[in-house]
């Protein structure tokens, strides 16, 4: 591995700088962990998180976004650290943490799905109007087949 260069002074500087340390660091760890054979679930969850964490890294480091969504990449990076030292603990905690995965996953599915499948469509004065007009547009066509 290369050695790593001396941190710039200012912070403009920095943040790039940082930005790509832990980018190369969190792709370097997610190659050593691929390079283990056999490969088992335990690698995929892990790799799967550091790619989430590389994600955020890249709205940290290098774009220049609202207070509110770095503060939401800062949670999630925190968030995936914990996740990453809670799942390498034990095999029962990454198989605790793929079934909550799981769980959530799809109750946030339901739930989403849910509202939009049993909502009844209101008509209002335009949509009848549009409606009208595509009714009328596509008798013209038939006719003119006809």
């Amino acid at each position: 591995m290369n050695s790593i260069p001396p941190l710039p002074k200012n912070w403009p500087e920095q943040r790039p700088y940082i930005g790509n340390v832990n980018r190369v660091g969190a792709t370097n760890l997610t190659n050593e962990i691929l390079a283990v054979e056999p490969h088992a679930q335990f690698h995929f969850v892990l790799c799967s998180i550091l790619e989430k964490l590389i994600e955020e890294n890249h709205i940290l480091a290098f774009e220049d976004s609202p207070i509110p969504r770095v503060a939401w990449a800062t949670r999630n990076a925190m968030e995936l650290r914990v996740l990453s030292r809670y799942v390498c603990q034990s095999e029962a905690n990454l198989q605790r943490f793929q079934a909550d995965l799981l769980t959530s996953g799809a109750t946030t599915l339901r739930s989403v799905k849910r509202p939009n499948s049993a909502a009844p469509i209101k008509p209002n004065r335009r949509n009848r109007v549009a409606h009208k007009k595509r009714d009328c547009a596509s008798m013209e066509l038939l006719s003119a087949a006809l």
